[in-house]
């Protein structure tokens, strides 16, 4: 926004100002179901988060240079929001509605991070159009790299990580499966890439990258990549 673009800020589904929906709840509370029909519903506790949040190896050992502002980690954990994920019905609302309103704008860049992440090639795959790239940011999942590319072909793609992504056992093999994928796409026309922040200078990143130091200097080098990749 500071840079003049127009930024939508999307709420999934069921999640931020989404709200989830209590009925299934409600039921087994009223004794019209039974217990095991509760919803999936899961929230990670701090000492979790720690470690999915890449702050260091567990709690409260911090990984050595790291960006995130631990001083302010008491406001941070305010924004832990239950989540559904696994409560919502299929196929996820959150993509014909994501695409909907990229048909809408017609051009934008489908920018996502961590749950999110695979939501904006499902996006592409069910229709390309006002689709003109993709960032991705430490996806929690990327496609499989045995999937259909067509979807990709011609599109620019990045995939962005972190630091200590090899330290982890969570993050490692996405990392690595996102790799898979970037390869695969790219054979099929896709203009794709997988890149790391200390590989391009960036180092103590964590999962929350945007929340860290440094994090408007890594927005200035995410808004050179698009500059130079995507065609609007």
């Amino acid at each position: 926004m500071r840079k003049g673009h127009g930024v939508y800020v999307i709420d999934q589904a069921w999640r931020g100002r989404s709200a989830g929906n209590p009925s299934a709840i409600n039921r087994v509370k009223s004794g019209k179901a039974a217990a095991d029909q509760l919803p999936p519903v899961s929230s990670a506790s701090h000492e979790e988060a720690w470690g999915i949040f890449r702050f260091g190896a567990e709690y409260p050992n911090v990984y050595a240079g790291m960006q995130f502002p631990l001083d302010a980690q008491a406001e941070f954990w305010k924004q832990m929001v239950p989540d559904w994920i696994e409560a919502l019905p299929t196929p996820n609302p959150t993509v014909p509605a994501l695409s909907e309103l990229a048909q809408r704008l017609n051009g934008t860049i489908l920018i996502s991070h961590s749950q999110s992440g695979i939501y904006p090639f499902q996006t592409a795959v069910l229709s390309r159009k006002g689709v003109a790239g993709i960032v991705s940011i430490e996806p929690a999942a990327c496609p499989a790299a045995n999937s259909d590319m067509r979807p990709f072909a011609g599109m620019p793609i990045l995939v962005l990580f972190g630091d200590y992504v090899d330290l982890s056992q969570r993050w490692a093999p996405r990392l690595k499966a996102c790799r898979e994928f970037v390869q695969a796409a790219n054979k099929a026309g896709s203009r794709a890439e997988v890149v790391l922040l200390p590989d391009v200078g960036f180092h103590g990143n964590s999962h929350m990258l945007m929340q860290d130091r440094n994090s408007l200097q890594v927005a200035d080098w995410l808004l050179g990549w698009i500059d130079r990749h995507v065609e609007r």
